[in-house]
């Protein structure tokens, strides 16, 4: 009811992301507006958190993050920034990369040691910078 009405279910202060930590096996992926492809495009998918992170700029102030410190430190957009005295930079996906002045909260998806595959991979993601 509150979304037909377009109310809102909650307010929060706190800005939350949520990130993905399925293996590229079972992982879903949303596909492309079609005025957005071209004949000549090999992917025709939105980029996702885990790729966002694996295409990060290659300097030394990024080498020891881990996959939710990436996201709860910077903010990675399509455009460019209008005005910010930060330091913006670019990732090998040519999004813009921006230190957040606050950082954000993280959350993913709980796994158990029962769940096998799905826990390690997500340990590895979680623990080791890549």
């Amino acid at each position: 009811m509150f979304l037909l009405l377009g109310h809102t279910i909650c307010n929060s202060s706190a800005t939350v992301n949520f990130l993905n930590t399925e293996p590229p096996t079972i992982r879903t992926r949303s596909i492309l507006p079609i005025y957005i492809i071209d004949e000549n495009d090999e992917n025709l998918y939105y980029d996702d958190t885990i790729m966002k992170y694996m295409a990060q700029p290659h300097l030394p102030e990024f080498e020891n993050l881990t996959y939710p410190q990436y996201f709860e430190r910077y903010s990675i957009t399509p455009s460019s920034p209008l005005s910010t005295n930060r330091q913006i930079y670019r990732d090998d996906l040519n999004n813009y990369i921006v230190k957040r002045s606050k950082e954000i909260i993280i959350r993913y998806r709980f796994l158990k040691i029962e769940d096998s595959e799905l826990y390690f991979y997500q340990q590895l993601l979680l623990i080791i910078p890549a």
